[in-house]
Protein backbone atom coordinates (compact mmCIF):
# COMPACT_ATOMS: atom_id res chain seq x y z
CA UNK A 1 0.00 0.00 0.00
CA UNK A 2 2.68 2.61 1.37
CA UNK A 3 4.46 1.83 -2.47
CA UNK A 4 0.94 2.07 -4.68
CA UNK A 5 0.87 5.67 -2.54
CA UNK A 6 3.98 6.82 -3.21
CA UNK A 7 3.35 6.04 -6.61
CA UNK A 8 0.71 7.60 -7.19
CA UNK A 9 1.98 11.03 -5.18
CA UNK A 10 4.31 11.55 -8.50
CA UNK A 11 2.85 13.82 -11.00
CA UNK A 12 2.77 13.58 -14.55
CA UNK A 13 5.28 16.49 -14.34
CA UNK A 14 7.65 14.43 -11.94
CA UNK A 15 7.29 11.08 -14.27
CA UNK A 16 7.91 12.70 -17.46
CA UNK A 17 11.45 13.78 -15.81
CA UNK A 18 12.55 10.56 -14.72
CA UNK A 19 11.89 8.99 -18.05
CA UNK A 20 14.03 11.62 -19.47
CA UNK A 21 16.45 11.24 -16.63
CA UNK A 22 17.02 7.49 -16.61
CA UNK A 23 17.84 7.51 -20.78
CA UNK A 24 20.21 10.26 -20.10
CA UNK A 25 22.13 8.15 -17.27
CA UNK A 26 22.20 5.53 -19.78
CA UNK A 27 24.17 7.56 -22.38
CA UNK A 28 26.46 8.59 -19.55
CA UNK A 29 27.29 5.60 -18.53
CA UNK A 30 28.02 4.37 -21.84
CA UNK A 31 29.98 7.22 -22.68
CA UNK A 32 32.29 6.35 -19.96
CA UNK A 33 32.53 3.02 -20.99
CA UNK A 34 33.54 3.60 -24.39
CA UNK A 35 36.25 6.70 -22.92
CA UNK A 36 37.52 3.93 -20.22
CA UNK A 37 37.80 1.68 -22.70
CA UNK A 38 39.57 3.71 -24.93
CA UNK A 39 42.50 5.09 -22.04
CA UNK A 40 44.27 7.64 -21.38
CA UNK A 41 46.22 9.94 -18.90
CA UNK A 42 45.13 8.12 -16.02
CA UNK A 43 46.54 4.73 -17.93
CA UNK A 44 49.99 6.71 -17.57
CA UNK A 45 49.10 7.34 -13.91
CA UNK A 46 48.76 3.66 -13.56
CA UNK A 47 51.83 2.55 -15.26
CA UNK A 48 53.76 4.81 -12.70
CA UNK A 49 52.38 3.10 -9.86
CA UNK A 50 53.60 -0.14 -11.36
CA UNK A 51 56.92 1.45 -12.05
CA UNK A 52 57.14 2.41 -8.59
CA UNK A 53 56.67 -1.24 -6.90
CA UNK A 54 60.00 -1.83 -8.73
CA UNK A 55 61.53 0.90 -7.46
CA UNK A 56 62.33 2.46 -10.54
CA UNK A 57 62.56 6.36 -11.84
CA UNK A 58 59.24 6.67 -12.79
CA UNK A 59 59.55 10.06 -13.87
CA UNK A 60 62.43 8.77 -16.61
CA UNK A 61 60.17 7.17 -18.45
CA UNK A 62 58.12 7.16 -21.42
CA UNK A 63 54.51 5.43 -20.67
CA UNK A 64 52.45 4.29 -23.85
CA UNK A 65 48.90 5.54 -24.07
CA UNK A 66 47.70 4.12 -27.48
CA UNK A 67 49.94 5.13 -30.52
CA UNK A 68 51.42 8.25 -27.53
CA UNK A 69 54.40 7.87 -25.68
CA UNK A 70 54.18 10.81 -22.33
CA UNK A 71 55.72 11.15 -19.17
CA UNK A 72 54.55 11.20 -15.52
CA UNK A 73 54.40 14.52 -13.77
CA UNK A 74 52.75 14.07 -10.55
CA UNK A 75 53.67 13.56 -6.86
CA UNK A 76 55.49 9.96 -5.41
CA UNK A 77 52.98 10.00 -2.91
CA UNK A 78 49.96 10.20 -5.72
CA UNK A 79 51.93 6.52 -7.41
CA UNK A 80 51.74 4.96 -4.11
CA UNK A 81 48.13 5.95 -3.73
CA UNK A 82 47.45 4.21 -7.31
CA UNK A 83 49.14 1.12 -6.35
CA UNK A 84 46.42 -0.97 -5.36
CA UNK A 85 44.15 0.01 -8.32
CA UNK A 86 47.28 0.20 -10.98
CA UNK A 87 46.74 -4.18 -10.56
CA UNK A 88 42.76 -3.90 -11.73
CA UNK A 89 42.03 -3.84 -15.58
CA UNK A 90 42.65 -0.54 -16.67
CA UNK A 91 39.07 0.03 -18.16
CA UNK A 92 38.13 -0.89 -14.32
CA UNK A 93 40.11 1.81 -12.69
CA UNK A 94 39.29 4.64 -15.67
CA UNK A 95 35.85 3.91 -15.66
CA UNK A 96 35.66 4.57 -11.78
CA UNK A 97 37.51 7.63 -12.10
CA UNK A 98 35.27 8.86 -14.57
CA UNK A 99 32.31 8.45 -12.08
CA UNK A 100 34.55 10.43 -9.61
CA UNK A 101 34.90 13.41 -11.68
CA UNK A 102 31.07 13.33 -12.27
CA UNK A 103 30.85 13.43 -8.61
CA UNK A 104 33.83 16.35 -8.13
CA UNK A 105 31.80 18.38 -11.02
CA UNK A 106 28.21 18.14 -8.45
CA UNK A 107 30.13 18.91 -5.51
CA UNK A 108 31.74 21.63 -7.43
CA UNK A 109 28.13 23.22 -8.12
CA UNK A 110 27.30 22.73 -5.11
CA UNK A 111 29.96 24.76 -3.19
CA UNK A 112 29.80 27.95 -5.94
CA UNK A 113 25.99 27.78 -4.85
CA UNK A 114 26.99 28.73 -0.90
CA UNK A 115 29.10 31.93 -2.50
CA UNK A 116 25.74 33.67 -3.52
CA UNK A 117 22.85 35.25 -2.28
CA UNK A 118 20.02 32.73 -3.20
CA UNK A 119 17.32 34.83 -1.49
CA UNK A 120 17.62 37.07 -4.38
CA UNK A 121 17.54 34.25 -7.17
CA UNK A 122 14.95 31.77 -7.89
CA UNK A 123 15.93 27.81 -8.97
CA UNK A 124 14.87 28.48 -12.27
CA UNK A 125 17.21 31.42 -12.31
CA UNK A 126 20.31 29.63 -10.54
CA UNK A 127 19.40 26.89 -13.35
CA UNK A 128 20.23 29.05 -16.06
CA UNK A 129 23.09 30.45 -14.34
CA UNK A 130 24.63 26.80 -14.41
CA UNK A 131 23.50 26.16 -17.75
CA UNK A 132 25.08 29.03 -19.27
CA UNK A 133 28.24 28.31 -17.20
CA UNK A 134 28.82 25.04 -18.48
CA UNK A 135 28.29 26.00 -21.65
CA UNK A 136 31.04 28.62 -21.40
CA UNK A 137 33.70 25.62 -20.12
CA UNK A 138 31.78 22.70 -21.39
CA UNK A 139 35.03 22.35 -24.06
CA UNK A 140 37.18 22.14 -21.45
CA UNK A 141 34.52 19.68 -19.21
CA UNK A 142 35.09 17.26 -21.96
CA UNK A 143 38.74 17.41 -22.20
CA UNK A 144 39.11 16.35 -18.66
CA UNK A 145 36.68 13.42 -19.19
CA UNK A 146 38.17 12.46 -22.66
CA UNK A 147 41.59 12.75 -21.29
CA UNK A 148 40.80 11.05 -17.82
CA UNK A 149 42.76 14.09 -16.28
CA UNK A 150 43.03 15.41 -13.07
CA UNK A 151 41.73 19.41 -13.43
CA UNK A 152 38.32 18.31 -12.07
CA UNK A 153 39.66 16.68 -8.70
CA UNK A 154 42.32 19.72 -8.30
CA UNK A 155 39.19 22.41 -8.33
CA UNK A 156 37.12 20.26 -6.13
CA UNK A 157 39.85 19.91 -3.76
CA UNK A 158 40.79 23.95 -3.89
CA UNK A 159 36.99 24.68 -3.21
CA UNK A 160 36.35 21.79 -0.97
CA UNK A 161 39.10 23.04 1.58
CA UNK A 162 37.56 26.67 1.56
CA UNK A 163 34.21 25.30 2.11
CA UNK A 164 35.65 23.19 5.12
CA UNK A 165 37.70 26.64 6.25
CA UNK A 166 34.54 28.39 6.47
CA UNK A 167 32.76 25.73 8.47
CA UNK A 168 36.51 26.32 10.81
CA UNK A 169 37.00 22.09 9.86
CA UNK A 170 41.05 23.81 9.78
CA UNK A 171 42.29 20.41 9.72
CA UNK A 172 40.32 18.59 7.51
CA UNK A 173 40.39 21.68 5.15
CA UNK A 174 44.43 22.03 5.33
CA UNK A 175 44.73 18.07 4.61
CA UNK A 176 42.51 18.89 1.45
CA UNK A 177 44.48 21.86 0.05
CA UNK A 178 48.23 20.52 1.29
CA UNK A 179 46.87 16.87 -0.69
CA UNK A 180 46.12 18.95 -4.00
CA UNK A 181 49.16 20.78 -3.68
CA UNK A 182 51.02 17.45 -3.33
CA UNK A 183 49.76 15.82 -6.46
CA UNK A 184 50.30 18.85 -8.52
CA UNK A 185 51.11 22.09 -8.00
CA UNK A 186 48.78 24.24 -9.16
CA UNK A 187 46.76 25.07 -6.56
CA UNK A 188 49.70 26.33 -4.10
CA UNK A 189 48.15 30.13 -5.08
CA UNK A 190 46.10 29.45 -2.49
CA UNK A 191 48.07 29.22 0.22
CA UNK A 192 49.51 33.38 -0.12
CA UNK A 193 45.63 34.01 -0.76
CA UNK A 194 44.97 32.64 2.81
CA UNK A 195 47.60 34.53 4.81
CA UNK A 196 46.80 37.54 2.89
CA UNK A 197 43.26 36.99 4.28
CA UNK A 198 44.10 36.57 7.76
CA UNK A 199 43.58 32.80 7.51
CA UNK A 200 46.59 31.88 9.58
CA UNK A 201 46.00 28.99 10.83
CA UNK A 202 44.73 27.55 7.76
CA UNK A 203 47.41 28.76 5.62
CA UNK A 204 50.33 27.71 8.16
CA UNK A 205 48.95 24.01 8.75
CA UNK A 206 48.61 23.52 5.12
CA UNK A 207 52.19 24.74 4.15
CA UNK A 208 53.17 21.92 7.78
CA UNK A 209 50.80 19.31 6.18
CA UNK A 210 52.01 19.64 2.97
CA UNK A 211 55.74 18.96 3.65
CA UNK A 212 54.17 16.18 5.93
CA UNK A 213 52.70 14.41 2.70
CA UNK A 214 55.99 14.97 0.77
CA UNK A 215 57.70 12.55 2.81
CA UNK A 216 54.71 10.78 4.34
CA UNK A 217 55.71 7.89 0.93
CA UNK A 218 59.27 7.52 2.66
CA UNK A 219 57.38 5.13 5.19
CA UNK A 220 56.63 2.96 2.72
CA UNK A 221 59.04 3.00 -0.18
CA UNK A 222 61.88 4.19 1.93
CA UNK A 223 63.72 7.64 2.94
CA UNK A 224 66.51 6.93 0.02
CA UNK A 225 64.25 6.07 -2.79
CA UNK A 226 61.39 8.63 -1.65
CA UNK A 227 64.02 11.40 -1.46
CA UNK A 228 65.18 10.48 -5.27
CA UNK A 229 61.77 10.77 -6.41
CA UNK A 230 61.59 13.80 -4.84
CA UNK A 231 64.76 15.34 -6.33
CA UNK A 232 63.34 13.78 -9.73
CA UNK A 233 59.99 14.77 -9.54
CA UNK A 234 61.35 18.05 -8.91
CA UNK A 235 63.66 18.28 -11.84
CA UNK A 236 60.90 17.69 -14.19
CA UNK A 237 58.18 19.94 -12.60
CA UNK A 238 60.48 22.90 -11.82
CA UNK A 239 58.68 26.05 -13.53
CA UNK A 240 62.16 27.62 -14.51
CA UNK A 241 63.43 24.60 -16.50
CA UNK A 242 64.82 25.02 -19.97
CA UNK A 243 61.54 23.23 -21.83
CA UNK A 244 59.23 25.30 -20.14
CA UNK A 245 60.50 28.83 -20.56
CA UNK A 246 59.91 28.11 -24.55
CA UNK A 247 57.13 25.96 -25.15
CA UNK A 248 55.98 25.27 -28.82
CA UNK A 249 54.14 22.45 -28.71
CA UNK A 250 50.86 22.92 -30.23
CA UNK A 251 48.56 21.56 -27.70
CA UNK A 252 50.20 23.69 -24.85
CA UNK A 253 48.88 27.16 -24.35
CA UNK A 254 49.45 29.61 -21.55
CA UNK A 255 51.86 31.83 -21.09
CA UNK A 256 54.72 29.65 -21.83
CA UNK A 257 53.57 28.72 -25.13
CA UNK A 258 52.81 32.43 -26.33
CA UNK A 259 55.29 34.94 -25.02
CA UNK A 260 58.20 32.77 -26.67
CA UNK A 261 56.68 32.59 -29.87
CA UNK A 262 56.30 36.33 -30.26
CA UNK A 263 59.33 37.32 -29.12
CA UNK A 264 62.12 34.61 -31.13
CA UNK A 265 61.56 32.59 -34.04
CA UNK A 266 60.40 28.84 -33.22
CA UNK A 267 59.17 26.18 -35.40
CA UNK A 268 55.74 25.16 -34.76
CA UNK A 269 53.73 22.35 -36.10
CA UNK A 270 52.60 24.64 -39.10
CA UNK A 271 54.61 26.64 -41.11
CA UNK A 272 53.63 30.24 -40.01
CA UNK A 273 55.45 33.22 -38.80
CA UNK A 274 54.19 34.01 -34.91
CA UNK A 275 57.21 36.58 -33.80
CA UNK A 276 56.82 39.93 -33.98
CA UNK A 277 60.30 40.49 -32.83
CA UNK A 278 63.80 38.24 -32.35
CA UNK A 279 65.72 38.68 -29.24
CA UNK A 280 67.72 36.47 -27.24
CA UNK A 281 66.77 32.83 -25.30
CA UNK A 282 67.47 34.32 -22.21
CA UNK A 283 65.25 37.70 -23.06
CA UNK A 284 63.02 35.69 -23.61
CA UNK A 285 62.72 33.56 -20.35
CA UNK A 286 63.27 37.18 -18.55
CA UNK A 287 60.56 38.91 -20.09
CA UNK A 288 57.81 35.73 -20.06
CA UNK A 289 58.87 36.29 -16.03
CA UNK A 290 58.15 39.69 -16.01
CA UNK A 291 54.44 39.03 -17.79
CA UNK A 292 53.89 35.81 -15.32
CA UNK A 293 54.96 38.46 -12.14
CA UNK A 294 52.49 41.31 -13.40
CA UNK A 295 49.77 38.32 -14.06
CA UNK A 296 50.22 37.31 -10.48
CA UNK A 297 50.47 40.97 -9.19
CA UNK A 298 47.41 41.86 -10.75
CA UNK A 299 45.79 39.78 -8.14
CA UNK A 300 45.63 42.87 -5.95
CA UNK A 301 43.09 44.51 -7.68
CA UNK A 302 40.88 42.10 -6.97
CA UNK A 303 41.63 42.05 -3.43
CA UNK A 304 40.85 45.39 -3.09
CA UNK A 305 42.65 45.83 0.59
CA UNK A 306 45.14 46.02 2.98
CA UNK A 307 46.73 42.82 3.53
CA UNK A 308 45.66 40.65 6.81
CA UNK A 309 42.42 41.42 6.37
CA UNK A 310 39.38 38.99 6.09
CA UNK A 311 36.91 38.94 2.87
CA UNK A 312 33.58 41.60 3.25
CA UNK A 313 31.50 39.01 1.87
CA UNK A 314 31.13 35.20 0.50
CA UNK A 315 30.41 36.82 -2.90
CA UNK A 316 33.38 39.26 -2.68
CA UNK A 317 35.33 36.03 -1.83
CA UNK A 318 34.12 33.90 -5.33
CA UNK A 319 35.27 37.04 -7.12
CA UNK A 320 38.35 36.78 -5.56
CA UNK A 321 38.97 33.54 -5.94
CA UNK A 322 37.65 33.24 -9.64
CA UNK A 323 40.59 35.36 -10.68
CA UNK A 324 43.35 33.12 -8.71
CA UNK A 325 41.91 30.09 -10.33
CA UNK A 326 41.38 31.73 -13.85
CA UNK A 327 45.09 33.00 -13.50
CA UNK A 328 46.30 29.21 -12.98
CA UNK A 329 46.78 27.68 -16.75
CA UNK A 330 48.23 31.56 -17.54
CA UNK A 331 50.99 31.66 -14.82
CA UNK A 332 51.70 27.92 -14.79
CA UNK A 333 54.10 26.29 -17.13
CA UNK A 334 53.35 22.64 -19.39
CA UNK A 335 49.22 23.55 -19.15
CA UNK A 336 46.65 22.02 -22.00
CA UNK A 337 43.25 22.51 -22.36
CA UNK A 338 41.48 20.51 -20.10
CA UNK A 339 43.82 22.73 -17.35
CA UNK A 340 41.67 26.07 -18.44
CA UNK A 341 38.46 24.24 -16.77
CA UNK A 342 39.63 26.51 -13.72
CA UNK A 343 37.70 29.04 -15.57
CA UNK A 344 34.42 27.85 -13.88
CA UNK A 345 34.34 29.40 -11.18
CA UNK A 346 34.82 32.55 -13.04
CA UNK A 347 32.21 31.76 -15.81
CA UNK A 348 30.29 31.09 -12.90
CA UNK A 349 30.44 34.27 -11.12
CA UNK A 350 30.23 36.10 -14.19
CA UNK A 351 26.82 34.68 -15.79
CA UNK A 352 25.66 34.82 -12.10
CA UNK A 353 26.22 38.72 -11.94
CA UNK A 354 24.50 39.26 -15.43
CA UNK A 355 21.52 37.54 -14.61
CA UNK A 356 21.56 39.16 -11.58
CA UNK A 357 21.30 42.79 -12.71
CA UNK A 358 18.88 41.69 -15.75
CA UNK A 359 17.26 40.70 -12.85
CA UNK A 360 17.19 43.38 -10.74
CA UNK A 361 16.84 45.72 -14.05
CA UNK A 362 19.98 47.54 -14.35
CA UNK A 363 19.66 49.69 -10.92
CA UNK A 364 23.37 48.91 -10.06
CA UNK A 365 25.19 49.63 -13.11
CA UNK A 366 25.00 51.39 -16.35
CA UNK A 367 23.84 50.07 -19.60
CA UNK A 368 27.40 50.62 -21.02
CA UNK A 369 28.93 48.72 -18.35
CA UNK A 370 26.56 45.64 -18.65
CA UNK A 371 26.56 46.09 -22.63
CA UNK A 372 30.35 46.18 -22.32
CA UNK A 373 30.86 42.97 -20.24
CA UNK A 374 28.85 41.15 -22.61
CA UNK A 375 30.69 41.97 -25.42
CA UNK A 376 33.79 40.95 -23.89
CA UNK A 377 32.35 37.48 -22.72
CA UNK A 378 30.97 36.91 -26.40
CA UNK A 379 34.71 37.60 -27.38
CA UNK A 380 36.32 34.94 -24.57
CA UNK A 381 33.23 32.69 -25.84
CA UNK A 382 34.50 32.52 -29.22
CA UNK A 383 38.29 32.34 -28.38
CA UNK A 384 38.02 29.71 -25.78
CA UNK A 385 35.32 27.39 -26.97
CA UNK A 386 34.02 28.37 -30.43
CA UNK A 387 37.62 27.45 -31.52
CA UNK A 388 36.46 23.52 -30.82
CA UNK A 389 37.68 21.43 -34.06
CA UNK A 390 33.93 20.03 -32.91
CA UNK A 391 32.95 23.61 -34.57
CA UNK A 392 35.42 25.28 -36.90
CA UNK A 393 36.87 21.91 -38.10
CA UNK A 394 40.39 20.21 -37.35
CA UNK A 395 42.64 22.33 -39.66
CA UNK A 396 40.73 25.67 -38.67
CA UNK A 397 40.94 23.96 -35.07
CA UNK A 398 45.22 24.00 -35.73
CA UNK A 399 45.46 27.21 -36.43
CA UNK A 400 43.68 28.61 -33.16
CA UNK A 401 46.08 26.41 -31.40
CA UNK A 402 48.93 27.39 -33.54
CA UNK A 403 48.50 31.14 -32.63
CA UNK A 404 46.99 30.02 -28.80
CA UNK A 405 43.73 32.10 -28.92
CA UNK A 406 42.31 30.15 -26.23
CA UNK A 407 45.46 31.81 -23.82
CA UNK A 408 44.24 35.23 -25.65
CA UNK A 409 40.61 34.59 -24.73
CA UNK A 410 41.27 33.93 -21.18
CA UNK A 411 43.48 36.84 -20.87
CA UNK A 412 40.61 39.17 -22.51
CA UNK A 413 38.86 37.25 -19.58
CA UNK A 414 40.25 39.23 -16.69
CA UNK A 415 38.41 42.52 -18.08
CA UNK A 416 34.91 41.63 -17.79
CA UNK A 417 36.08 39.72 -14.35
CA UNK A 418 36.98 42.95 -13.18
CA UNK A 419 34.47 44.80 -14.39
CA UNK A 420 31.59 42.82 -12.70
CA UNK A 421 32.28 44.01 -9.07
CA UNK A 422 30.81 42.24 -6.28
CA UNK A 423 29.55 45.67 -5.00
CA UNK A 424 26.92 45.68 -8.07
CA UNK A 425 25.67 42.90 -6.95
CA UNK A 426 23.89 44.26 -3.31
CA UNK A 427 20.56 44.30 -3.53
CA UNK A 428 18.30 47.15 -3.96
Amino acid sequence: MGIKKHIKAISKKQFIKILIFIPLIILVLLYFYNEAKKGSDFNVFLQAAQKLCTGENIYDYWYQVNNSYLLYFYSPLFALLLVPFSFLPYIVTNFIWLLANTFFTYRIVIILKKFIDVKFISKKHFNIVLLISFIFIFRFLLYNFDLIQMTIFMLYLSLESINLFEKKKIIAGAILLAFAINIKILPIVLIPYLLYRAYYKEGILTIILYVVLIFFPAIIIGFEYNNFLIHEWWATINPLNTEHAIEVDMGLHGLSSLIPPLLMETKGELEMKRNIMTISPDNVALVLNIVRFFFIALVLIFLQSLPFKKERSKIHKLWELSYLFLVIPLIFPHQQKYAFFFLFPATFYLVYFIVFQIKTKFVAISKLRFWSIIALLFIVFALTTLTTDGIIGRELNNITQHYKLVTYGTIIFIIPLFLSKPKFLIPK
